[in-house]
């Protein structure tokens, strides 16, 4: 269950007088369901998965990395509160920090969200499970300048804000998750559904697996590679 606290606080002097000005903390506490790292990609130009896969390969542009939490109701009615984010709360799936690690000083990371400023790419990866075996579709689309997910080798999408949907026949079961998201601005809006034939479409988010209930490599329904 995701909460939310901030914290103000402020430094006087001897006289009563505040010294400088307040200052507010915002602490959340939620499931973290992906491990991510960031890297920074080029100023300009339309992201590509060649220039997603240059990124990651250049370990000077990488800026860190943590975990991102599910983005259940009460985390996603917080991220329409802000003044740049406008998502829809039945597929978004939260891309944003929620606990980061900065490798580098002055790369654009605000640590008090924490959160990401400028071009970057996020690359991600997590658990998900398949309640039910059959043919499964996925469909995504997103406000940043491109997405691509893969489930377990088999099921994967490139989408960008015009919608993509692709199908796969899946066994009921865990698979590896992966994300390779670009993120030209401020906004990081991603929608994604999945859905099983002759069923309604199921928010990707809530068959995330929570990082404490991860299972091991070998009892996975299939193991993977990154993309190629």
């Amino acid at each position: 269950m995701y909460k939310r606290q901030v914290i103000k606080v402020a430094l006087f002097d001897d006289g009563g007088e505040m010294v400088g000005y307040p200052r507010q903390v915002r602490l959340e506490r939620a499931a973290a369901v992906l491990r991510f790292e960031a890297f920074e990609i080029p100023a300009g130009g339309k992201a590509s998965a060649e220039m997603l896969r240059v990124a990651r390969e250049n370990k000077g542009a990488r800026i860190g990395g943590g975990v991102l939490f599910g983005a259940d109701e009460g985390r996603l009615a917080d991220i329409n509160r802000e003044l740049f984010a406008r998502v829809d709360t039945r597929a978004h799936v939260d891309l944003r920090p929620a606990a980061f690690t900065d490798i580098a000083d002055g790369r654009r990371v605000d640590p008090l969200r924490p959160r990401i400023w400028g071009r970057h790419a996020v690359y991600a990866e997590g658990q998900l499970v398949i309640p039910e075996g059959g043919e499964w579709a996925m469909a995504a689309s997103s406000r940043s300048a491109l997405t691509r997910i893969l489930v377990g080798g088999q099921l994967g999408i490139e989408a960008s804000a015009k919608p993509a949907s692709a199908t796969a026949t899946l066994e009921a079961g865990t698979y590896r998750i992966q994300f390779e998201h670009a993120v030209p601005d401020v906004h990081n809006d991603l929608q994604v559904t999945l859905t099983r034939q002759g069923g309604a479409p199921t928010p990707l988010g809530s068959m995330l697996l929570p990082l404490a209930g991860h299972v091991s490599g070998e009892n996975l329904t299939t193991l993977d590679t990154p993309f190629q």
